[in-house]
């Protein structure tokens, strides 16, 4: 489970500018009419092999009119949609065991309408739940 993103290229003006080009690549959506509301802080992969960390710049936009996806197959196995108050409120929340990579663990995650989140993807959904005016 991740948001549309992927690496920077050549042409991109910025981190941001790669995210806009690669969420229209994977999900069809794009931005260039959206409202941009602000970046979330910059979420580092988890260190597994110091030769392949990463960072992810999360960006957040306020779509208009309901968007129409056109998902890219060969990126995308399914869009799942949550309703913002759902997550405010904490349904779906849980643990879960996370074995891999030399790791047994008990971690955070959201089921909710069919999504499975966790990891990176829960932090950033979390960081945005909490920056939202209540």
């Amino acid at each position: 489970m991740a948001f549309p993103g992927g690496r920077q290229q050549a042409g991109d003006g910025g981190p941001r500018q790669a995210a806009e080009r690669e969420t229209f690549e994977e999900v069809g959506l794009d931005l260039a009419p959206a409202r941009f509301l602000g970046a979330l802080p910059l979420q580092m992969s988890p260190i597994r092999d110091p030769q392949q960390e990463f960072g992810v710049f999360p960006f957040v936009y306020r779509v208009g009119a309901w968007p129409s996806f056109v998902p890219d197959p060969r990126e995308v196995a399914a869009i799942h949609l949550l309703d913002a108050e759902r997550l405010v409120a904490g349904e779906g929340r849980g643990q879960f065991r996370y074995q891999g990579h030399g790791y047994d663990l008990e971690l955070p995650c959201v089921r909710l309408g069919g999504a499975f989140i966790w990891g990176m993807t829960l932090r950033m959904l979390d960081q945005l739940v909490d920056s939202l005016p209540r």
